[in-house]
């Protein structure tokens, strides 16, 4: 478990850079010229970073949570990125991003926003470690397939 906990947090780093991690734990380079281009405005790029970073933030403090055996806590911190906020209920949203966002961009960022819906309510039920460690490897494989996927690209 610890082996794949230290994976999970090496691909919150190196996804980004080029680099993922397959579900064994192996390094596998990504090319980066091979991921699906989505041309934003600034505003929309900085809007859709700065719900990544919500995102991480969310995982970091979930995961702060457990180190101190704080379920409750870490439910909250969870449920904060879940679905009642997703997509065009969020009115600091740009009215112009969703159509510019591929139907697999929006399938794989609602699965994200999905599953911190489900950690939040199986971290509130109590599961088991194993099963709250498996719910999080399945949000961090959703960020890392969007990330190996798509890059974000000035609008020309």
């Amino acid at each position: 478990m610890k082996k794949r906990f230290l994976a999970l947090c090496a691909s919150l780093v190196l996804v980004p850079c080029g680099l993922a991690i397959s579900s064994t734990g192996a390094f596998a380079q990504s090319s980066l010229s091979a991921r699906t281009p989505i041309r934003l405005s600034p505003l929309e790029r900085e809007f859709l970073q700065t719900e990544m970073h919500l995102n991480l933030r969310a995982l970091q403090a979930v995961y702060a949570a457990l180190a101190q055996q704080d379920h409750a806590r870490a439910a909250e911190s969870a449920a904060t990125r879940g679905m009642a906020t997703f997509g065009d209920k969020d009115p600091t949203r740009p009215k112009t991003l969703t159509a510019k966002l591929p139907q697999a961009w929006r399938a794989l960022s609602g699965a994200g926003r999905q599953g911190f819906d489900e950690l939040a309510s199986a971290l509130a039920a109590r599961e088991s470690d194993a099963q709250i460690f498996g719910r999080l490897a399945k949000l961090h494989d959703n960020c890392n397939a969007c990330h190996a996927t798509f890059r974000l690209e000035d609008q020309p």
